[in-house]
C-alpha cells in the first residue's frame, strides 16, 4: 500500500546545471532523497517526497508547539539551502512550503517567474550578513565617570551631585550610542545593494541591542565590507560596545514573498 505523500520545496536555484545535492546532505526528518528537478529557462527546483502523516497541514499544526520538532526542521531546510548555494543564486522558500505533487511544485515556480526573475537580479552574486551591536551601558558608564568616580563624596549634597552627573552621562550615552550605529548602518548600507533593520530578537536583548541588522553584500566586496566592520567594532569596544558579525548566508531577508 502506497503511503499518501506530498513534494516539500526547499528552495529556487538558478543555475546553468542543475545544483549538486550530494548524498550526504542532511534532509527533513522522515522525508525522501534530495531531487532537483528542472523548471526551465535555467531555474531548478530542489525538493523531497515526505509523507501526509508528518507534514499535511493538520500534523503540521498540531506540532508547531513543539520547540524541538520547529527547529529540527528549520535546521534541516536551511542546511539544504546553504549547501545548494554553492551551485548558483538560490532562492529560499518558506518553512513548510509544500505542494500535492511534484508538477504542482514546478507550476507554482512557473508562475512566479517575473517575480524570480526580480528576485534573482537584487540578490545575485550576493551574500546576507547579518550585524548585532550590544551597547554595555554600565561599562561605559564606569568608563566616563573613572575619574569623578575615585574620589569619594564628602557629603550628602556630593552625592547627590553625583548621582545628576551620573545621570546626565547616561542620557548623552545613550545619545551617542544611537548616533554611533545610525552611522555604522548607513556606512555598511553604502557597500552593499540592500540593507534591513531588524528589532531586537527577544525582551532580554531589547534594552541592549542598538542595532540588529541584515546587509545584502556583493560578494566581490566582501572584503571590505568585513574590514568595515572590524575596524569600527575595535573602537566602539573601547567605548562599551559588542559587535558580531554573522555570514554568509542565502538571502533569506531579501527574497520578499517568495
Amino acid at each position: 500500500m502506497t503511503t499518501p505523500s506530498a513534494t516539500y520545496l526547499y528552495c529556487v536555484v538558478k543555475s546553468e546545471a542543475p545544483p549538486k545535492l550530494g548524498r550526504g546532505l542532511a534532509r527533513l526528518p522522515s522525508a525522501g532523497p534530495l531531487r532537483a528537478l528542472d523548471a526551465a529557462d535555467g531555474y531548478h527546483v530542489v525538493v523531497g517526497t515526505v509523507p501526509l502523516s508528518v507534514y499535511s497541514s493538520e500534523a503540521i499544526e498540531a506540532k508547531l508547539r513543539d520547540i524541538d520538532w520547529v527547529g529540527a526542521i528549520a535546521s534541516a531546510h536551511e542546511g539544504v539551502v546553504e549547501r545548494v548555494g554553492a551551485s548558483g543564486t538560490v532562492v529560499p522558500m518558506k518553512l513548510f512550503t509544500i505542494f500535492s505533487s511534484d508538477a504542482r511544485a514546478i507550476a507554482h515556480v512557473k508562475k512566479m517567474r517575473k517575480t524570480l526573475d526580480r528576485v534573482v537580479r537584487k540578490i545575485g552574486g550576493c551574500d546576507e550578513w547579518g550585524l548585532r551591536v550590544l551597547f554595555d551601558e554600565a561599562r561605559a558608564l564606569a568608563a566616563k565617570t573613572k575619574k569623578s568616580a575615585a574620589a569619594k563624596p564628602v557629603s550628602g549634597t556630593g552625592f547627590l551631585l553625583r548621582k545628576k552627573a551620573q545621570d546626565e552621562t547616561r542620557r548623552l550615552l545613550t545619545s551617542e550610542a544611537k548616533e554611533e550605529v545610525d552611522d555604522l548602518f548607513d556606512r555598511l548600507s553604502k557597500t552593499s545593494r540592500g540593507a534591513l533593520r531588524r528589532p531586537p530578537p527577544n525582551r532580554e536583548l531589547a534594552g541592549r541591542v542598538v542595532l540588529d541588522a541584515v546587509f545584502l553584500v556583493p560578494q566581490k566586496g566582501t572584503r571590505r565590507f568585513k574590514s568595515t566592520v572590524a575596524s569600527t567594532a575595535k573602537e566602539l569596544a573601547r567605548d562599551g560596545y559588542h559587535v558580531t558579525l554573522t555570514g554568509p548566508w542565502p538571502a533569506y531577508s531579501f527574497v520578499g514573498g517568495s
